[in-house]
Order: C-alpha cells, then structure tokens, then sequence
C-alpha cells in the first residue's frame, strides 16, 4: 500500500517538479503555471511525503508494539495452561474465566484470540489485521513455540 502511494504520488511529482524546472530546454512544452509556484508546488508535495513517511515509522513502531504485547499476554496465559494441566491433569475446556479477570491489550481487544483444545495439547491464535496485509500468530502447545506465519 505504501510503494502504492510512492508510486502515485511521489513519482508524478518528480517528474512534474523536473518539466517545470528544465522547462526551457524542452520548447514544445507549453506550461500554463508560473514556475515559482510550480517548485512551491513541489515542495508542498515533498513535504507531504516525508510526512508520510514519518508517520509510517511511528505507527510501524506502534503496531510491533501492541503485538508484543499481545503475545506476552500470551505467553502469561500460556504459563497458566500448563500449570492447569500439571493440577488437573488437562487443558481448561475453555479460557473465558482467565480472560474475564484479566486486561486484555489492545491488539486482543481489536482481534479475536482464539484457543482451541484437542485434549492432550492446544493451539493459541491470534490474528493481526494491522498493517498491509493481515497476519496470523499461532502457539503450538506441542512444538512449545510460537508457529511463524507465512508473512513473517
């Protein structure tokens, strides 16, 4: 999405920015727009790119955050399962409860966390819809790690 608007927008005016600048060289060229707000123009359009790109760091930076936080979440409820399963001797059916007395981050708010019990093992799974194309994070309770998706 990104090399999208870099493409878009970036390019065209580069070019624009180059016609306007070496305008005399080229005679057939018949520019309406005088050329000190062309290169105003320009730099208004420059501007807004370093902008873009400042803000794509910042919020890149936020989102490998909140996932961060998401899986350490996790992993503490990870630590949890296991020892249920050391007590009981199985998985909890369910982690409603566990959830229900416990803050959730935000990536968990804004994605589903799902677990899904097989009796002698599990899987945790969240999903990252962040970003320019979703991402899935899985735990695998019988490797012991976390699975990496194909985007990783």
């Amino acid at each position: 999405m990104f090399v999208s608007f870099l493409l878009l927008l970036f390019i065209p005016a580069l070019i624009y920015f180059m016609f306007s600048k070496f305008s005399y060289l080229v005679d057939s060229i018949d520019l309406k727009e005088p050329i000190p707000q062309k290169l105003t123009t320009c730099k208004v359009i420059l501007a807004f790119t370093i902008i873009q790109f400042v803000c794509y760091g910042f919020a890149s930076s936020v989102m490998k955050k909140r996932t961060a936080d998401a899986k350490l979440f996790c992993n503490e409820l990870i630590v949890h399962l296991e020892q249920q399963e050391e007590q009981n001797g199985k998985y909890p059916a369910n982690i409603e409860d566990y959830l229900n007395n416990h803050n959730l981050p935000y990536r968990l708010k804004k994605s589903r966390l799902r677990y899904d019990n097989y009796g002698n093992k599990y899987k945790l799974t969240f999903y990252d819809l962040s970003g320019p194309r979703p991402r899935f994070h899985e735990y695998d309770s019988q490797k012991r790690e976390w699975v990496p998706s194909a985007s990783d």
